[in-house]
């Protein structure tokens, strides 16, 4: 997608969703699971309570069909919802295809299954974004949350990758660490700053610390409650992809309440302009929260705001939008966001 264009669907995308009107433009943050399955039982993952009949890998047939439509619209392609990604064994073919086709490509993984080979066929491939979700800063906490994972092979599997990167001297994938603050796992600035040290002299563009989602009620964290409800900004710019080829409007719809449609019955822009999707902006502009399941319930809508924004990462994302994967993004917003910078 052009920068300008890309640049004047982002104005147009707020003075649309700032009115509450219907949006002529397409999607431009797009959400692809290659796979819904994880190896992982983590505490505030609503996975573990996925029915066995949404458990799939995504056919790379069908996801070559998502990228074939979207890569006239998208500005970036996240390979990451429900599940985990790398458990699709055509990843490094999805990668591949999508990064060819235009669109930035986004992946993130618990990376329990992230061998060398694979870092290197990764990186090869043409990703843009890598991030790695760790949610502990030690390996008491991180085993407690990540129910099922080892410490001492994430971190080994992220060096690696990270050692692999620097070795072909790339500045791409802008590489990620995440850790979610899950409440009742509280880490002091030493836990903290020797977390930071695994990765000295190492190509890591960000440590990134956020608070848990409640994903739409499905995990029983409340941090907004006394913040009124105002509308959502997903239903003007995203739509979601599962892995059984059902369209949704928000990541935050973990067990597809709102069907907006399916690959190869309308696609994407079908999906986008259905009449589901109407009445959904509509209730969303005209504050009739109640009636819609599950956005009632989510946390998103109860984000303090910021010029009408949800204040809560708005910063990383006009940067990631308007500037593109950069290192000033970790410059200008290290205090704002939570991201601690390893440089």
């Amino acid at each position: 997608m052009n920068v300008l264009h890309h640049w004047a669907t982002m104005a147009r995308a707020y003075v649309a969703y700032r009115r509450g009107r219907e949006p002529g433009y397409g999607p431009f943050r797009i959400w692809v699971e290659p796979s819904s399955m994880c190896q992982l039982r983590c505490v505030m993952c609503p996975n573990r309570d996925l029915p066995r009949e949404m458990l799939a890998h995504m056919p790379l047939e069908m996801f070559h069909a998502v990228i074939d439509e979207c890569q006239s619209f998208a500005y970036d392609v996240n390979l990451t919802h429900r599940g985990e990604p790398l458990l699709n064994p055509e990843i490094v073919d999805m990668v591949a295809y999508g990064a060819r086709a235009g669109p930035k490509i986004r992946l993130h993984t618990n990376a329990m299954n992230l061998t060398r080979e694979l870092s290197r066929d990764l990186i090869g491939a043409g990703l843009q974004l890598m991030s790695f979700s760790v949610d502990g800063f030690t390996q008491e906490s991180y085993e407690q949350i990540r129910i099922g994972g080892s410490w001492e092979l994430v971190m080994g599997n992220i060096r690696g990758f990270l050692e692999e990167k620097a070795a072909v001297g790339a500045r791409r994938p802008y590489t990620i660490v995440q850790i979610i603050d899950v409440p009742g796992f509280d880490a002091g600035p030493e836990e903290r700053q020797r977390f930071i040290r695994e990765f000295h002299g190492l190509p890591v563009d960000e440590i990134y610390v956020k608070k848990p989602s409640n994903w739409a009620g499905s995990y029983g964290v409340e941090q907004y409650g006394a913040v009124p409800r105002a509308p959502c900004t997903f239903p003007w710019y995203a739509l979601v992809v599962c892995s059984d080829g059902t369209i949704v409007p928000c990541p935050q719809d973990f067990f597809c309440r709102m069907p907006l449609g399916a690959v190869g019955q309308g696609g994407l822009m079908g999906a986008w302009r259905s009449e589901p999707m109407r009445a959904l902006r509509a209730a969303m502009a005209s504050r009739r929260f109640d009636g819609l399941d599950p956005c009632r319930d989510c946390d998103r809508l109860r984000r303090p705001r910021t010029a009408g924004l949800p204040a809560t990462n708005v910063a990383v994302f006009l940067v990631e939008n308007l500037l593109g994967y950069t290192r000033w993004k970790t410059r200008l917003f290290a205090k704002d966001d939570g991201t601690v910078s390893t440089k």
